[in-house]
């Protein structure tokens, strides 16, 4: 169940693969996941993916199922894929429909495919499990699906390099080039930022840089980056930016940090410390989610949050 309070809630994303070993079976053109933990932490497993089509196409048609658009935006100094749903389009399966006015909604995703193994960097960092794309599709606000630097097919951008997805993923110049590239939508008007995974450490550290910014919803989120590379041993992320380190937000910039107690990835113990300093965050904790599953039942109230503050009662004792 959910929990308002002011503690917990964060940390996520994947800087090594780990699981068991994955066992693949190839016919007729499909690869058939047999057997598979997690191929990252950040996505859990695979099970049908077509040898012959990039993921990044996927994505597309996924997003196309939606009636986005996709598009290719500009930032400093990275490119950014970017999905979006006019305002004749309807969210959710045509139940709603978008709204062009009021605060831009942003959602950022996780870390994906960031390692092909603990030893073996991902030469596609791109996301198999598309979260925050599903979440989108259910928002009926302004929308935009703001791709990671060398994600969604421009990993041959010239200014990437591995090092943009692994150690310097939440780097100042991945953070700057987001920056930009939501300004440039923007247009002048208020923001909220969702983020899952890796990509809620990202939608923090661009509330700090954004003016604009009304409120944070985080998913699972890697809050404390040193905290869970220490968690997980894994190699410090050198290069880049931790939002426990940084700032506490401004009071005005509201905050709500989902948690999920079988979250292994980024357990909730790991950002308890820094939710208690942040001024205005709000924590809903629930006992039967994971890292990916189930936020889609808790969007509805996350979205009547966002418009209307109120956090939802629940029946049962906390």
């Amino acid at each position: 169940m959910a929990r308002n309070k002011k503690t917990v809630g964060h940390l996520n994303n994947v800087t090594a693969n780990s699981g068991w070993a994955v066992l693949f079976l190839v016919t007729r053109g499909w690869y058939w996941l047999l057997l598979a933990l997690s191929v990252t932490a950040c996505n859990g497993p695979l099970f049908l993916l077509h040898r012959g089509l990039p993921v990044s196409e996927q994505v597309d048609a996924r997003a196309l199922s939606y009636g986005m658009q996709r598009g290719v935006i500009e930032g400093r100094p990275f490119q950014h894929v970017t999905y979006t749903r006019s305002a004749a389009k309807k969210a959710n399966g045509g139940n709603a429909a978008a709204d062009s006015t009021g605060p831009l909604h942003v959602y950022i995703e996780g870390d994906g495919i960031a390692w092909r193994s603990r030893f073996v960097i991902s030469d596609d960092p791109t996301s198999r499990n598309v979260l925050m794309l599903d979440l989108m599709a259910m928002d009926s606000a302004r929308t935009l699906y703001l791709g990671r630097p060398c994600y969604l097919g421009l990993v041959e951008d010239p200014h990437c390099n591995p090092d943009i997805w692994t150690y310097r993923r939440f780097s100042a110049d991945v953070v700057d080039s987001m920056v930009s590239a939501i300004q440039t939508n923007a247009q002048g008007g208020d923001i909220v930022l969702f983020g899952h995974s890796g990509g809620a450490a990202l939608a923090l550290l661009i509330a700090a840089r954004l003016p604009a910014v009304q409120a944070v919803v985080t998913v699972a989120g890697n809050l404390n980056t040193s905290a869970w590379v220490r968690h997980h041993h894994y190699t410090p992320l050198y290069g880049s930016l931790n939002p426990a380190s940084q700032p506490a937000l401004p009071a005005s910039i509201r905050q709500l940090h989902l948690l999920g107690v079988r979250d292994t990835v980024i357990p909730p113990a790991l950002v308890e410390g820094w939710v208690d300093e942040q001024p205005s965050a709000n924590v809903w904790r629930f006992e039967t989610h994971s890292h990916s599953c189930c936020w889609n039942r808790e969007w509805p109230a996350v979205l009547n949050w966002v418009r209307s503050g109120v956090s939802p009662v629940y029946s049962e004792a906390l």
